[in-house]
């Protein structure tokens, strides 16, 4: 290998160290900010199933809405694989209708019916696709949430709406329950795969340091070797002349 193609990798690697830091460095910051997020939603989850317990509610027997939390975006290994691997065992019946938020790790629901959306990050986000939700609802669905449990530190199932308000006045209790409930497993899940990000990019960071190293070894040794080899072919050339 000559020396400028080695130089020219050298560089390759650098750059592509920088990038896996700069996902790490926005990876990390993500997750903090989750993380706040997460403690500071809780409480209010934890109320709205306390009162809409207490609606008068008549029992639902329809077919389920799943709502599934994937994978956001690309560049996290560990949390991509636990959510194909969750995903492709949910046990659904034909009638069942999906709603999944994030894109990667849900080749397996591709013969489903299914809307692929954004994780929704403020409330405001969360009503509209609560808005939506109560729909199924009131035509008898039972709505199921599939998300990465920050508590259980794996992916869960929970049922938030098995029930519906049989006063017209409760319904917008039951829907901001299902509006909170999508922001806290878009958090949560949110947490999780930045983590897996985090440490993806690390090692990749890391990588990409070693191989520089070796590369930088290899380049010396190399141009040792060539400085060597023109010093023998002056000192061969000069001793022909004397």
């Amino acid at each position: 290998m000559k020396l400028q193609a080695i130089a020219i990798k050298q560089k390759n690697i650098s750059n592509i160290g920088r990038i896996t830091y700069a996902i790490k460095t926005i990876a990390i910051a993500h997750k903090k900010q989750m993380y706040n997020m997460y403690q500071t939603i809780q409480s209010s989850v934890h109320l709205l199933s306390y009162e809409v317990k207490k609606l008068k509610l008549d029992q639902l027997f329809g077919n389920v809405l799943h709502i599934v939390f994937a994978a956001e975006k690309k560049f996290c290994k560990d949390f991509l694989y636990k959510a194909s691997q969750y995903i492709s065992n949910i046990h659904y019946s034909d009638n069942d209708k999906f709603i999944i938020f994030g894109k990667h790790g849900i080749n397996s629901l591709k013969p489903v019916e299914q809307v692929s959306l954004k994780y929704s990050y403020n409330i405001e986000d969360a009503y509209v696709h609560a808005n939506n939700i109560m729909e199924y609802i009131k035509n008898g669905f039972t709505v199921k949430v599939h998300f990465f449990s920050i508590k259980h530190d794996e992916f869960i199932s929970t049922t938030i709406i098995d029930k519906i308000p049989i006063i017209l006045e409760d319904e917008e209790l039951v829907k901001l329950l299902v509006a909170y409930s999508i922001l806290s497993s878009s958090i949560q899940s949110s947490l999780s795969e930045n983590t897996s990000r985090a440490v993806a990019m690390s090692q990749a960071s890391e990588t990409c340091k070693t191989m520089q190293d070796q590369l930088k070894l290899f380049y010396n040794r190399m141009r040792q070797q060539k400085i060597t080899l023109e010093m023998n072919e002056i000192i061969g050339g000069s001793g022909g002349q004397v």
